[in-house]
């Protein structure tokens, strides 16, 4: 009868410091959640890009971001040419508690006009876009950046 007493406490133990990790888990992630870095070094830092497919910069509805996209549709506020220069300047990353960490270059093009593009649309060993997907697919080992950042935000 001890013994089942004994098993059944270290049981409860377990469970209870299970119980209080999910939650420091949960307040860690919570209190993380809207935090943005920007990164010192990243691949492709201050070089600069011509594109090969038409590419367009929209802003959304919810906030003043400018997001270059690799597309263009009816929300575009400017569409750019092929062979239109940009410039890497800088690389951010977000942290979102439901998605986790997301990348997010600052380019510049020609007349200054600075626009945010996806991490996942350039490939960071020819630092041009991605149209094909051929890096992100084709290559197993994915580049993340790393080193030295500076907490931007939060």
């Amino acid at each position: 009868m001890k013994i089942l007493l004994n098993v059944i406490l270290i049981l409860s133990k377990i469970f209870a410091f299970v119980v209080l990790l999910y939650f420091g888990m949960l307040f860690y992630f919570g209190y993380k959640d809207g935090t943005i870095y920007e990164f010192k070094e990243f691949k492709c830092k201050n070089k600069s890009f011509i594109n090969t497919i038409p590419v367009s910069i929209s802003s959304s509805n919810y906030n003043n971001i400018i997001t270059l996209q690799l597309n263009t549709n009816s929300t575009s506020v400017k569409t750019y040419p092929i062979n239109t220069k940009f410039k890497f300047l800088s690389l951010y990353s977000l942290y979102d508690f439901e998605g986790g960490t997301f990348y997010n270059y600052l380019i510049e093009d020609q007349k200054g006009i600075k626009s945010f593009v996806r991490f996942d649309d350039i490939d960071p060993n020819k630092c041009t876009f991605d149209v094909s997907d051929e890096y992100w697919f084709q290559n197993n080992k994915e580049y993340l950046p790393s080193g030295n950042k500076i907490k931007i935000s939060k």
